[in-house]
């Protein structure tokens, strides 16, 4: 799985199961840009290796609010130095971190952290059901099927299916 499909699984899962006491936003600092659109970014605040998504949940009115950053790499991905350094600064101030290659890895860190989530169960792709199953970026996603939010290409879906099957 790339990791723009892995990306958009896992604000899929996220958009489904995140309950009201939490969000999670995507981060948009990758791509090419001219030099002089870069500069003016970088002068808006842009920060080289900002992790992907960030999640925010409450934490009880004596803790405040909680914050986790992910970021997100294919198999074979390597976190570059700029996003190795960002890691450790927002470890430093007290954040959680993770690298994830997986949307099974992002729940499990979901429930270390204790962030408030519904039940999901992820499957492998198939057609949608009448029993609440939604196709969510070529992952099932159980729950309620008014929340799902695109249906992956069938190409997609197959090369999902592919990496479950035994």
């Amino acid at each position: 799985m790339t990791e723009i499909e892995l990306q958009i699984a896992v604000m899929d899962m996220l958009g489904y199961a995140l309950t009201d006491n939490a969000m999670a936003l995507h981060i948009a600092n990758q791509g090419k840009r001219s030099p002089r659109f870069g500069s003016e970014l970088k002068r808006m605040g842009m920060l080289p290796g900002v992790a992907d998504i960030v999640v925010f949940w409450e934490g009880g009115y004596a803790i405040g609010p909680r914050v986790g950053w992910i970021e997100l790499k294919s198999e074979d991905g390597r976190a570059s130095p700029a996003q190795e350094n960002f890691a450790k600064r927002v470890v430093h101030i007290g954040h959680r971190y993770a690298l994830c290659r997986s949307v099974d890895e992002v729940l499990n860190y979901l429930d270390m952290w204790h962030v408030p989530h519904k039940p999901v169960t992820l499957t492998p792709s198939g057609p949608a059901t009448d029993t609440g199953m939604k196709i969510h970026s070529g992952l099932r996603v159980r729950g309620n099927p008014a929340k799902a939010k695109r249906r992956p290409s069938q190409r997609a879906a197959r090369r999902l299916l592919d990496m479950y099957r035994p």
